[in-house]
């Protein structure tokens, strides 16, 4: 069994590097009974509560029943809570972002919200050690990760640029960003220090909106997609012409997903659309057959496939985006090489 002192150094990142919470002010811990089955989360918890109470600050913690999924609201007391705190941070089984309590409280209609950090939640459960090996230990593991992911969105901002995907098991496609919403942190790339800004713990990883139509080649998916937790039993090919797939084969993992696809509104042409892409930067993720993690793995790559609209797009198919992961790829930047074969090289 872990020991929550064992995440007091994540505590400290928190409070000093992403929130800088001071003397006096109200913070508030968010919690629900969802966490009490997972590995990590009820030991942040503690660890919170003891780093924040031995420098005299007496957090606040509203403990509340799991909500949904996708659409639970946690109780108006707590909601009232929140809006009064500094600080706020949650700690739920299902990701806060996802609650309809979520705009109330940080987009008030007073226009006061708190300073909140997010931790990685919803996957957490069947993960393991997850929170323990993946969330920063100290200020020196936290800032080199914001440096790496920063570096990374300096290469992908301020006008169009192509990117050239490359891969050992036979990706080879090309496409454009710049156009859509991007690039932004699937971690933390600033400081939660200011009110009403929000931010997560580090999971790793920088994700973009593919242009719409410009993905042209052939993407090889060997590792994982998020229609399953386990490694693929063989790899997906997809040859892609004008932004979507046209041919999907690889056998028994290719039926699959056309099979899920086939659950869905909307033509092949939307369904099999290249949407986003992202690339890993967390040296302690790891490829474990579960998409929520190997996107953030250091050297990968994933492509999302499906709807769009969340990065500006045209396709909107609720549900139905599914993030596909390569072990390890090349990808260069206008000609410029950024990643080689699973190092980078910026």
């Amino acid at each position: 069994m872990k020991d929550y002192r064992e995440l007091l150094g994540t505590a400290r990142v928190m409070i000093d590097d992403i929130l800088g919470i001071k003397e006096g002010e109200k913070v508030l811990i968010l919690s629900d009974t969802g966490v009490e089955d997972t590995n990590g989360l009820p030991e942040l918890r503690k660890a919170l509560f003891t780093e924040l109470a031995d420098r005299g600050i007496n957090p606040g913690i509203f403990y509340f029943q799991e909500q949904s999924r996708s659409d639970g609201r946690i109780p108006e007391l707590g909601e009232l809570a929140c809006m009064n705190a500094d600080v706020m941070i949650p700690i739920t089984k299902w990701a806060f972002l996802r609650s309809l309590s979520f705009g109330p409280i940080m987009f008030p209609k007073n226009g006061k919200a708190p300073r909140t950090c997010f931790v990685p939640t919803g996957f957490t459960t069947a993960q393991g050690d997850y929170v323990y090996r993946t969330l920063p230990k100290s200020s020196e593991e936290y800032y080199e990760l914001v440096d790496l992911e920063n570096r990374l969105i300096a290469k992908f901002i301020n006008g169009v640029h192509e990117v050239h995907v490359l891969s050992d098991k036979g990706t080879d496609m090309t496409f454009t960003v710049g156009k859509m919403k991007g690039p932004s942190s699937l971690g933390l790339i600033r400081k939660a220090d200011k009110p009403g800004m929000g931010a997560m713990l580090p999971l790793g990883g920088i994700v973009m909106g593919i242009d719409e139509g410009s993905a042209e080649g052939t993407l090889v998916i060997d590792s994982a997609n998020a229609l399953r937790n386990g490694f693929l039993e063989d790899s997906i090919v997809y040859e892609v012409k004008n932004g979507s797939a046209v041919s999907i084969t690889g056998g028994k993992e290719a039926e699959n997903f056309i099979a899920a696809s086939n659950n869905y509104e909307g033509t092949p042409e939307q369904k099999y659309m290249m949407a986003e892409f992202g690339i890993g930067c967390n040296k302690n993720c790891l490829l474990n057959g579960r998409a929520g993690e190997g996107e953030n793995v250091y050297g990968s790559a994933h492509v999302g496939i499906g709807s769009n609209a969340p990065f500006g797009g045209s396709v909107s198919i609720p549900d139905w985006h599914v993030d596909s992961i390569m072990s390890t790829a090349t990808v260069y930047v206008d000609g410029e090489l950024i990643l080689d074969n699973g190092e980078y090289v910026i």
